[in-house]
């Protein structure tokens, strides 16, 4: 399926938690200025999680529109830090499919559950994410299938192994935004 572009995309990066996303976006921020990268939770107050699941909904539902505004406009490459599942969410699936057609590239990092659990066990800050193996096994499953699932939907969709240095991941990431932006 070709798209027209108007000479920017706009991607969407997400993956388990713990993967890599942010410092992947991090790094790719710092080397290309001119990308407009979004970190989605920094959109969110700090006590987020423990609000009512109406709370919730409308403060994602404001967030998801003005970031949406934002894509609309497509006068950069502009790439989002999101979660395409989040499992202490009643429904998993917190991406509604109306925003994610607002992107022309879906990315999805991923590595080992292993690997995944070792960044957590690190990050000493966050108590919010299962440190069960058995846990980020299901997480990294369920983001395959669900890419699988986008996929089938015809959307255009890569994946990313986040076990190399992440300055090689977000190398990966600029090649595949270059590759997107060739005529």
């Amino acid at each position: 399926m070709s798209r027209d572009f108007s000479g920017f995309l706009n991607v969407a990066v997400g993956g388990p938690q713990a993967v890599g996303k942010s410092s992947v976006l991090r790094i790719v921020s710092q080397q290309h200025p001119e990308f407009e990268v979004t970190f989605s939770g920094e959109e969110l107050p700090a006590d987020f999680l423990a609000l009512a699941p109406s709370e919730k909904e409308r403060i994602r539902t404001d967030v998801t529109r003005r970031i949406a505004s934002s894509l609309a406009r497509r006068d950069s490459v502009k790439i989002v830090d999101l979660h395409y599942l989040d499992f202490r969410e009643a429904n998993p699936r917190i991406q509604p499919t109306d925003f994610l057609s607002c992107f022309d590239l879906l990315v999805f990092l991923t590595a080992h559950p292993e690997v995944i659990l070792k960044r957590r066990m690190a990050d000493r800050n966050r108590k919010d994410r299962p440190t069960e193996l058995g846990e980020v096994k299901r997480e990294v499953e369920a983001h395959l299938e669900y890419r699988n699932t986008l996929v089938d939907a015809g959307r255009n969709t890569a994946l990313i192994d986040c076990q190399p240095q992440l300055e090689d991941v977000a190398m990966k990431l600029v090649n595949l935004i270059d590759a997107g932006m060739q005529p």
